[in-house]
C-alpha cells in the first residue's frame, strides 16, 4: 500500500518486483508481480484500487505476500483484510509477519553507518576471515597469520565455502563484542571467488542496485547457485553454501572484500618464498602452481592470473631466475588433471638437468598435492601466502579499502531510479 497516483504506483511496483526477484533468486517462481494499494482519500483512489485488484485477479493461484508499514489497527481494519478480499479464489495467502524487529535492525544499522568506524582496542570494526578451511593445523595457521590484527580489529573466522550459517555465527560473535561495522574478507584464490554469495548474505545485491555482480562465485567450480548447496566443482559435494535464504540480518554494517587474484602483496610473498629456497637463481626455474577448476574457461582465467603474478614477481626482481612457469593441478578431477601432471613433471626434469626447480604453491595457505604428484623428482617446495607478514598486511588493506569505499557519497536517489527502472 501507499500509492498516491498512477505514476507512483507504477514506480513502487517496479521497485517491489525488483526486490522480490533478488530476494527469490535461485527459486523457480513462474513470474513475479506487484499490486500496489492506494493511499486513502487521494484523487485517484478508486482507479488505483481497481488497478491493484486487476493485478491480483490476473494472477489467480499465485502466492500473495502482503507488505505495508502503516497502522494495523485491528484485525477487521487491517489493510491486508481488504487485499485478501480482492484476491481471487485459489490464491495462497502468506500471513503477515511483524516488521517491528526488522525495522529496528534496519534503524540500528543505519545509525551505525553514520558513526565513525575506528580500529584499536576500543574500536568498533569487526573482521570475519572467510577461508576454505581444512584440518586443525591449516585453520590454526590462518589464525596465527592474522593474530597481529587482533590489536586493531575484532576477529572471527568462518571456515567454509560461503556457508551462510557458518558466516552468520561469526557475524553474531562480532556483534556481541560490539562491532558496528563488519568486513568479511574473502581469503580465496580469485577476486570473484564466492563474491556473489557473500554480497547476497550482506544484502548488497539488493541495496547496491548499481552494482554489476554476475560473476561465478565458486573459486574451484562451475556456476553460481546463490542460495542452495550444489556440487561446487571442488570435489566436495554438499560442501557449498547451505540451503535457505542466505541473508544475514544484522544491526552492523556488513561489507565484503578480498580474493587474492594477482595482488602485489601476494606476488611479493610468493617471491619471498622462492628467495628463501634459492641458491643459484640463474640455474633455477620457478613453477607457480594453483588448485585450478573443472571449467576449462574458468581454469584459463586462473592461468591468466598466475601469469600476471609471475609478471609482478619479475618486476620485483624475479627475472634473476632462469624462468617462471605456471600451472594448475585441477586436482579434484582426474580426467582434467592427467594433462597437467606429466607437463609439470617434464618441467621439473628439464630444470634438474643443469639446475633445479623451485615449486611455489600460489595458495592462500600451505601446499597442495605437489609432493605427491611430483614424487621421485628433485625439486624444492615452498608454501603459500599465509603465514607471512604480507598476508596480515593484505587482510588489513582489504578491510581499509572496504571501509573507505562504504564511506563514499551515495549515488543520488533519482540517478539510482533512472538506472534500475525501465
Amino acid at each position: 500500500g501507499g500509492a498516491g497516483d498512477v505514476e507512483g504506483a507504477a514506480q513502487i511496483a517496479r521497485d517491489l518486483e525488483r526486490l522480490a526477484r533478488q530476494a527469490t533468486a535461485g527459486r523457480t517462481f513462474e513470474s513475479i508481480a506487484a499490486a500496489v494499494w492506494p493511499e486513502h482519500h487521494v484523487p485517484e483512489e478508486a482507479r488505483l484500487k481497481g488497478l491493484a485488484e486487476s493485478a491480483l485477479e490476473a494472477h489467480a493461484g499465485a502466492v500473495v505476500v502482503p507488505l505495508h508499514l502503516g497502522k494495523r489497527l485491528d484485525g477487521m481494519m487491517a489493510l491486508s483484510i481488504a487485499q485478501r478480499r480482492a484476491a481471487p479464489e485459489g490464491s495462497h495467502w502468506v500471513d503477515e509477519a511483524p516488521l517491528d524487529a526488522l525495522l529496528l535492525t534496519w534503524m540500528q544499522r543505519e545509525a551505525n553507518r553514520a558513526l565513525p568506524w575506528q580500529s584499536g582496542e576500543d574500536g568498533n570494526v569487526g573482521v570475519v576471515i572467510a577461508a576454505h578451511g581444512s584440518d586443525w593445523h591449516w585453520n590454526e595457521t590462518m589464525r596465527q597469520a592474522v593474530a597481529p590484527l587482533a590489536a586493531r580489529y575484532r576477529l572471527a573466522f568462518a571456515y567454509s565455502m560461503a556457508d551462510p550459517i557458518i558466516v552468520e555465527r561469526a557475524v553474531r560473535r562480532l556483534e556481541a563484542q560490539g562491532a558496528q561495522a563488519i568486513v568479511v574478507v574473502r581469503v580465496f584464490g580469485l577476486e570473484d571467488s564466492f563474491r556473489s554469495a557473500f554480497r547476497r548474505m550482506a544484502g548488497l545485491d539488493v541495496e547496491d542496485a548499481l552494482a554489476v555482480d554476475g560473476s561465478a562465485s565458486h573459486e574451484h567450480g562451475q556456476g553460481h547457485v546463490p542460495t542452495m548447496a550444489a556440487p561446487d566443482g571442488h570435489g566436495h559435494h554438499g560442501h557449498g553454501a547451505a540451503a535457505g535464504s542466505g541473508r544475514i540480518r544484522s544491526p552492523a554494517v556488513l561489507l565484503t572484500a578480498g580474493g587474492l587474484d594477482d595482488d602485489p602483496l601476494f606476488a611479493r610473498a610468493l617471491l619471498a618464498r622462492a628467495d628463501a629456497l634459492s641458491r643459484d637463481p640463474a640455474r633455477e626455474t620457478l613453477i607457480l602452481t594453483a588448485h585450478g577448476t573443472f571449467s576449462d574457461e574458468r581454469n584459463a582465467r586462473w592461468l591468466e592470473v598466475l601469469a600476471r603474478i609471475a609478471d609482478r614477481m619479475r618486476a620485483e626482481g624475479a627475472d634473476r631466475f632462469r624462468d617462471i612457469r605456471v600451472a594448475t593441478w585441477r586436482e579434484d578431477w582426474p580426467d582434467k588433471r592427467e594433462a597437467w601432471v606429466p607437463r609439470v613433471r617434464a618441467w621439473v626434469e628439464a630444470a634438474s638437468e643443469d639446475g633445479t626447480a623451485i615449486v611455489i604453491p600460489a595458495r592462500t595457505n600451505g601446499t597442495g598435492p605437489e609432493a605427491r604428484l611430483l614424487e621421485g623428482l628433485d625439486f624444492r617446495l615452498g608454501s603459500g601466502f599465509a603465514p607471512h607478514p604480507l598476508f596480515a598486511e593484505w587482510v588489513e588493506s582489504q578491510v581499509r579499502s572496504a571501509l573507505e569505499q562504504a564511506r563514499r557519497p551515495p549515488v543520488p536517489a533519482m540517478a539510482r531510479i533512472d538506472r534500475i527502472t525501465p
